[in-house]
């Protein structure tokens, strides 16, 4: 569906939209007006949709935050420790922002095999290259016997957690910014 970006800022501002200064260009939406948007989702969804596409680096800290919280319950019914925490979940983020296209499929997410469509088995269908666990580990700053005995199983749940903390905002930035609301 094509956004009608007239519409999109009007939903964006709590005021009317004046583009009387706009001679003859088309209005496009900016990291500003995205920004704004992002106060009426909830604060975990803003907080990283607003560090991935409004590059706002201070939101990283906060994000760190608020996947502690979110872990605190996950590691405990695992009886896992809180240990290398920080740099676990900013190796997740790393990995979630870096938009490295996968090198089979150049990001498509599916290959076109004897005429026929299928999942790109490279990147497993996401379009992007997932990080090796051996330099998930080095980036965290845990030997790679540890990382894969103890921290690989706390290092996918909390990217697993992370996608879909970026699926749920962007899916409410499209029907808070969707022109038939």
């Amino acid at each position: 569906m094509q956004l009608n970006t007239i519409n999109a800022l009007g939903k964006l501002t709590p005021h009317p939209v004046n583009i009387n200064h706009i001679a003859g260009a088309t209005p496009s939406l900016t990291c500003e007006d995205v920004a704004g948007s992002l106060g009426i989702i909830e604060n975990h969804l803003s907080c990283l949709l607003l560090y991935k596409y409004c590059h706002d680096l201070d939101m990283g800290k906060v994000l760190v935050d608020y996947v502690k919280t979110a872990c605190q319950g996950l590691f405990n019914n695992n009886c896992w420790s809180m240990q290398y925490i920080d740099e676990i979940t900013d190796v997740a983020l790393v990995e979630l922002f870096d938009d490295k296209n996968c090198r089979i499929c150049k990001g498509s997410k599916i290959i076109i095999s004897d005429n026929k469509q299928a999942e790109c088995h490279s990147c497993n269908g996401k379009g992007v290259k997932r990080y090796s666990e051996r330099y998930k580990a080095r980036l965290s700053g845990i030997n790679k016997t540890s990382w894969n005995r103890k921290y690989s199983e706390r290092y996918e749940a909390i990217f697993s957690m992370l996608t879909k903390w970026e699926t749920q905002g962007l899916n409410e930035m499209y029907y808070l910014l969707n022109d038939d609301n």
